[in-house]
């Protein structure tokens, strides 16, 4: 059962955890013995997991499981009490502020968000739960089968029933262990919940694709300069002009002084002998990149229609 793909891929953008494994082994397969090894690589606490019916390892970065667990809720994938959503609210915030919080009170939040899992399914109030009303009549028994350092780094081997307990050892790890900086945010635009190094980031990595090129393509659409630069960059990806890789670069030296003298008048930058003088207005700068990019046009020799008729055909 794969979980995660890649875990950590570039800066603070991580792949999206699917949960459905952990859906099934929560409601149906308590007996299910499973390994889950904490680790570090390239820095990053993961989880390294197995278990005795699937011979695949699966990694994926430590607060993930978490995450997981607040999109199911947010996403009504799953039978659930709306009121649990202001807890989830409520736990995010602890979490991104933890070092605000004594470790008393960590220690008090985990012993009440440990058992979210068992609510999202069970479709009961989280609330009476939290607030004391009742006892979560759920069991667990996660026992550590292993500890040892492997160049400085502490290694933890644990044997566990489901990914229902994963999630208590997730969630321990994110409030208690200061080498795990995970922060967990809403994206802005499909509201998933996300793994972030920083608070400052707004989309997921899919989102955030989708974002930069649409507004690479109107940072383009709404600016003929920009535009015209676009496509006579692309133009010095043809073949005809692959080899010759200055030719880029002494484009956009060339550019940038133009654009210098337009705006200030005076440029810094060393001036060739072909760099024209003409050029002093905006208006100037289109017409020279209009006539650039028609130059580098890579445009095929002409053939009369007779030429391309298929000889031997006949009478």
């Amino acid at each position: 059962m794969e979980i995660m793909n890649n875990g950590k891929m570039n800066g603070s953008e991580h792949s999206q955890i699917e949960l459905n494994d952990i859906i099934e082994c929560i409601n149906n397969d308590f007996d299910a013995s499973l390994i889950a090894i904490k680790s570090t690589y390239k820095g990053e606490l993961h989880w390294i997991v197995t278990d005795g019916n699937d011979p695949d390892v699966n990694a994926f970065c430590v607060g993930t499981v978490i995450t997981g667990v607040l999109n199911h809720i947010n996403h009504q994938e799953y039978p659930q009490n709306p009121s649990n959503n202001e807890y989830c609210e409520k736990l995010i915030e602890i979490i991104n502020n933890k070092g605000k919080y004594s470790i008393h009170e960590l220690s008090e939040y985990n012993k009440k968000y440990r058992y979210l899992p068992y609510y999202l399914l069970s479709s009961k109030s989280f609330k009476d739960f939290y607030d004391g009303k009742e006892s979560c009549p759920f069991t667990y028994s996660i026992q550590m089968i292993e500890k040892n350092y492997d160049r400085g780094e502490l290694h933890e081997k644990y044997r566990l029933n489901n990914y229902f307990e994963l999630f208590m050892l997730d969630l321990e790890e994110v409030l208690f262990n200061k080498k795990c900086p995970c922060k967990i945010k809403y994206c802005r635009e499909c509201n998933t919940a996300i793994w972030i190094s920083h608070l400052n980031q707004e989309y997921c990595p899919y989102c955030q694709e989708n974002k930069s090129k649409r507004d690479y393509q109107n940072y383009c659409k709404n600016n003929e300069i920009n535009a015209l630069v676009k496509s006579i960059h692309q133009r010095f990806c043809n073949k005809a002009h692959a080899r010759e890789l200055y030719l880029q670069s002494n484009f956009d030296s060339e550019l940038h002084y133009y654009q210098d003298i337009i705006q200030a008048g005076k440029s810094d930058m060393k001036v060739e002998p072909y760099y024209r003088s003409d050029i002093k207005t905006d208006e100037d700068l289109i017409k020279w990149l209009r006539e650039k990019d028609d130059s580098l046009r890579v445009r095929k020799p002409y053939r009369k229609k007779e030429d391309l008729e298929t000889p031997g055909g006949g009478e």
